[in-house]
């Protein structure tokens, strides 16, 4: 039924004193391919030449043409859309994935920044720690524990006969007996540091 809707809709109006409203019984249309479109096709014999407008019918294929053309490239430009709109979801998956792994950066360099944090902080308490030990043991060295020392001395003179010495000290200052080949002496020192 559609190829006769199409053909009444080719009849020119024009031509209105002709009777041009008649039915064409389907074994009068042929079935043929042009251009890889099917067409149905009404004999000439059956068809009065009146009413048909060769030169409307011819406009109105080129104009079908158009209209397949247009479609065509609608379609082309509705695939290459459909392509860039699964490139930019992908580019979207891909953008949601980096800023998931950013995140999860940023959370860790928070951790270490914390961690740098605190080992900063006990190296610093290990430095003063450090610092008072070293003071100690200044301290140590320099101030005997007790202000109080005591020393002596032996050996032998030329003659083979014995000598002594013995001291006794308070901090600094030193009081020393010495006794050599029946002699002795008492002298007073201080100790001097370098």
């Amino acid at each position: 039924m559609k190829p006769l809707l199409l053909l009444l809709g080719l009849i020119y109006s024009g031509w209105a004193a002709a009777d041009c409203s008649y039915a064409i019984l389907k074994d009068n249309l042929q079935q043929k391919v042009i251009d890889g479109v099917s067409y149905w096709i009404v004999a000439q014999s059956q068809v009065n030449p009146q009413c048909i407008d060769i030169s409307a019918i011819a406009d109105d294929l080129d104009t079908l043409k158009q209209y397949k053309n247009l479609l065509l490239q609608y379609k082309q430009h509705d695939d290459s859309l459909a392509d860039s709109i699964s490139g930019f979801r992908e580019l979207l998956t891909n953008y949601d994935r980096t800023s998931d792994d950013l995140m999860a950066l940023t959370r860790r360099y928070d951790q270490h920044i914390s961690q740098y944090d605190k080992l900063s902080q006990d190296f610093n308490d290990l430095l003063v720690d450090y610092n008072e030990l070293i003071k100690k043991y200044r301290n140590i060295a320099l101030n005997q524990s007790s202000p109080f020392s005591f020393d002596v001395g032996a050996g032998l003179s030329e003659k083979g006969d014995f000598s002594g010495l013995f001291g006794v000290g308070y901090q600094k200052v030193r009081v020393w007996g010495v006794y050599q080949d029946g002699q002795s002496a008492l002298m007073v020192g201080t100790r001097i540091t370098f």
